[in-house]
């Protein structure tokens, strides 16, 4: 029966087969539920976690919004951020620009990196990242070691990035945090 429906589908007669009409009353369903409760798009809309590092691409520039080294304003080149081994890091990506940009590290090369968004897997021979298209907002969740084997990274953006003093390149700092002072 399946391979009957297959062979009807690809030879465009579609007899019988009830799929493309039950997919539209879905949906249709689905979206007419959405309008009669708009509490629901609200609560899709909200991020699920409270990113510890924001960092937003505008004007071909990337600029740190929260983390260590946000705030430091125009005259920080580069913009940098820190992180601190053994700790869980929720870091959000926005792309303001009209074209796309890429967020690229060869920290990634040492962790096990989630992603939630919309992006592409962008692979290097010493880095990977993420490339974001204009307007798209990525979530990335990773443990930094707790013996990491560097206490710089840098990141870039693929396109625009990739030359020293491009304003599409930053740091990312692995510092120990400060010990409490014993009494």
């Amino acid at each position: 029966m399946t391979v009957q429906f297959r062979q009807n589908w690809t030879q465009g007669k579609g007899r019988g087969c009830p799929f493309p009409a039950l997919v539209r009353a879905l949906m249709l369903g689905t979206i007419a539920g959405l309008g009669q409760c708009p509490d629901l798009m609200a609560q899709v809309s909200e991020p699920e976690y409270d990113p510890d590092v924001i960092v937003v691409m505008k004007d071909q520039a990337f600029h740190v919004e929260k983390g260590d080294g946000a705030g430091a304003g125009a005259d920080s080149q580069p913009p940098r951020f820190s992180l601190v081994p053994g700790e869980k890091i929720v870091l959000l990506l926005r792309n303001e620009d009209r074209i796309a940009h890429e967020f690229v590290s060869a920290l990634f090369e040492h962790v096990d990196l989630q992603f939630t968004g919309r992006a592409s897997l962008v692979y290097t021979h010493t880095a990977t990242g993420l490339r974001l298209g204009p307007g798209e907002t990525v979530v990335l969740r990773f443990e930094i070691p707790t013996d990491p084997a560097y206490d710089l990274f840098h990141f870039w953006c693929n396109l625009h990035g990739k030359l020293y003093g491009d304003s599409m390149r930053g740091e990312v700092f692995i510092l120990e945090p400060k010990k409490a002072a014993s009494q």
